[in-house]
């Protein structure tokens, strides 16, 4: 079995070490660069992983960059999308047997993706521990066009499989806010596509966002914020860590609002 591992970089330095010796012996890595300035590159040559550079614009356009360059490089099984924060569970073989196991009659399939916020794992771990799609064959996926959130829509069927992945960013809270106001400017622009476009996904969550939270008045989104990752999403259950990803929930998505206003 062929499985090509698509992960993209931009400064990653800190992560890559943990992710290609992670993947060495499931499949053949393949790196969508966005020119690093740290590390990056050379590490990825220490380890003998080629890599092309594509200057960075939107997610989705460097995604489907990688998996163009995968389709044209050799016949896979499988394309598997990572982070460069992200990571397997389990050892080799376990992993190995895994993909083995995949249905042959689905083009797509998804992982349980455990996070990590602020370096530690709650308790409670309900929004950080979801399943996406992050497997799939070759020309059977495409990254929809969204600035953000990006969303990998899958021709034919999606399974659920048993692989597992872990996503632990170590670059501090630092990084974290400022990836995030990336992501609220990003997210604002994205308002600028027509209803049509963002409605590609048919989805129950994408549909109540559009109908009902989007024409909502900024006190009443900040409101249902509250109530989905405190309540629904049982934050409150984690104690102080849960209190602190609620507060920058909120002023996540108050940022969104800001950013919209201005434009």
């Amino acid at each position: 079995m062929e499985i090509a591992i698509l992960i993209l970089t931009h400064n990653e330095e800190s992560h890559l070490p943990r992710v290609l010796d992670n993947v060495k012996n499931i499949g053949d890595v393949f790196v969508v660069d966005s020119y690093s300035t740290d590390r990056t590159t050379e590490i990825l040559d220490q380890y003998g992983i080629k890599y092309y550079q594509r200057k960075f614009d939107y997610h989705y356009k460097q995604a489907n960059h990688g998996i163009d360059i995968i389709n044209k490089s050799g016949d896979y099984d499988y394309i598997v999308r990572l982070d460069a924060d992200e990571y397997f569970v389990g050892d080799t073989e376990t992993i190995r047997s895994y993909f083995t196991a995949l249905d042959p009659t689905a083009n797509g399939f998804k992982v349980q993706r455990t996070i990590y916020f602020l370096g530690e794992q709650p308790r409670f771990s309900k929004p950080f521990s979801t399943n996406v799609v992050r497997i799939f064959r070759p020309s059977c996926g495409v990254y929809e066009q969204r600035l953000v959130d990006e969303h990998l829509i899958i021709n034919g069927e999606v399974r659920q499989s048993k692989i597992v992945l872990v996503d632990k960013n170590l670059k501090g809270l630092d990084f974290w806010l400022k990836k995030h106001i990336n992501y609220a400017a990003l997210e604002a622009e994205n308002r600028k596509f027509s209803r049509k476009d963002l409605m590609s996904s048919r989805s129950l969550k994408r549909y109540l966002v559009n109908k009902i939270y989007e024409p909502s008045p900024t006190f009443v989104k900040l409101s249902l914020v509250f109530i989905y990752w405190g309540i629904l999403k049982m934050q409150f259950f984690n104690g102080k860590l849960g209190c602190r990803y609620i507060f920058f929930m909120m002023w996540y998505r108050l940022l969104v609002e800001i950013k919209s206003y201005a434009r």
